[in-house]
């Protein structure tokens, strides 16, 4: 699938920073008197099929030490139904092409793993009839694979970290990491969590819908992200602004997305005790607590260039830092439309 499958299997996944998205668009801020707001259709018809060239990477940086993970690949968005619920979007992947840059051989083979059980399963969420990202349809389809290769993952780091020890894996401690294991791809291979990993590209595909926004001006306002521990939403700042593109009929807009730093935190410390479990020792819990970064600087960066007679996004590139201590990640993924059909 996309970099999202990858991401997921970074050494980082035991205080995972992939934390939070906004779950809708905010209300669209007044429009000043005669200042041109531009308005475009949703392209969202029956039969409706677009397809883009998407570029991703993942780039993290720790101790002097730089791990790269890039993919292509083509992705198709399509429009099974439309209902009077609103639209069915589903985002199917193909011809995907990774590579890894000082990875670990065990973190690669799992990722390839991952991939490759989910190379033909497209993913479905639901568009309310503004156009707005609602919600994932098929999350139960993903899950168990995504809790399967979590495992594999994590049980392949252990005997490496062991192998690298000079040790032979003791067959009893073994026994009680593998034990440990299971709180995390519960909390991993939850609704929340998944739902988090899965929306992530979807969401912001779709989060300009149809316009309305006034020309040239840079909107602040409020809003809310998902908490993939299940938990109260994240508070986060959003800013927006809408400008004429050079290219004659289509609009360039800025979308940024920051969280506030003590929040962040916050989150982390209560997504590891979720990992932990209910019966992790009190001294483990403390000594989560106390690695837990109290500065944190998560946001993403996400332009569009978007035709105003279709509402069709021509290019999306997406960027998203996840800087959490000393360690240092950013994400990005860009979206080039190759053609379009049907609708």
């Amino acid at each position: 699938m996309h970099k999202w499958i990858v991401a997921a299997l970074c050494a980082a996944m035991w205080v995972t920073p992939v934390l939070a998205e906004v779950s809708r668009k905010a209300d669209a801020p007044n429009v000043p008197a005669k200042q041109e707001a531009p308005t475009w259709p949703l392209p969202w018809k029956p039969g409706a099929k677009l397809v883009y060239d998407e570029r991703s990477e993942s780039v993290e940086r720790s101790d002097g030490k730089v791990e790269r993970m890039a993919s292509t690949s083509t992705a198709t968005i399509s429009v099974p139904r439309v209902d009077g619920d609103g639209v069915v979007q589903r985002w199917q992947w193909s011809d995907i092409h990774y590579t890894f840059e000082n990875i670990d051989a065990a973190t690669e083979a799992a990722a390839r793993g991952l991939a490759d059980a989910l190379a033909n399963m497209p993913l479905d969420v639901r568009l309310d009839k503004d156009g707005n990202f609602a919600a994932v349809l098929n999350t139960a389809d993903f899950r168990p694979v995504i809790r399967e290769h979590m495992g594999k993952a994590f049980r392949a780091g252990m005997a490496k970290a062991a192998a690298d020890a000079k040790e032979k894996p003791d067959p009893e401690l073994m026994a009680k990491l593998d034990a440990q294991l299971a709180p995390m791809l519960d909390m991993m291979s939850s609704e929340a969590f998944v739902t988090t990993l899965l929306s992530k590209e979807p969401q912001a595909f779709n989060f300009m819908g149809a316009g309305g926004v006034a020309l040239n001006e840079e909107f602040e306002y409020d809003d809310q992200g998902q908490n993939p521990a299940g938990g109260e939403p994240i508070p986060m700042i959003g800013r927006l602004k809408v400008s004429r593109s050079q290219q004659k009929g289509f609009v360039e807009v800025h979308w940024t997305l920051d969280m506030d730093p003590e929040q962040a935190a916050a989150v982390i410390g209560d997504v590891a005790q979720k990992m932990l479990g209910d019966k992790a020792a009190a001294d483990d819990k403390a000594a989560i607590s106390k690695v837990v970064p109290r500065t944190v600087d998560i946001g993403t960066d996400t332009t569009f260039l978007i035709d105003t007679a279709t509402g069709i996004v021509h290019r999306m590139v997406r960027i998203e830092r996840k800087n959490i201590g000393d360690k240092q990640e950013t994400e990005s993924t860009t979206l080039t439309l190759r053609k379009q059909a049907g609708g």
